[in-house]
């Protein structure tokens, strides 16, 4: 019981940085969806598939090297 009360008082307050943390999260998960669209429309740079294809990757990396650094650097350790 007393684990469930001390999880319950952690999820209450939690800071300013970590809700930024969670909007940018979603925004850069976003990008991905953009991505695609503008690779679907197939107008101006993504008119070439390889164009689209080589943001895939940038984006793809970006996001496990992010989310490396969250897990081993022991900020989702709360």
């Amino acid at each position: 019981m007393a684990l469930v009360e001390e999880s319950a008082r952690r999820t209450r307050a939690r800071p300013a940085s970590s809700t930024r943390s969670w909007c940018r999260s979603i925004v850069f998960f976003n990008i991905f969806a953009l991505n695609q669209w503008l690779q679907y429309r197939t107008r101006g740079r993504w008119a070439d598939y390889l164009c689209g294809e080589n943001v895939y990757i940038v984006l793809s990396l970006v996001a496990k090297s992010l989310l490396a650094r969250q897990v081993f650097g022991g900020t989702l350790a709360g």
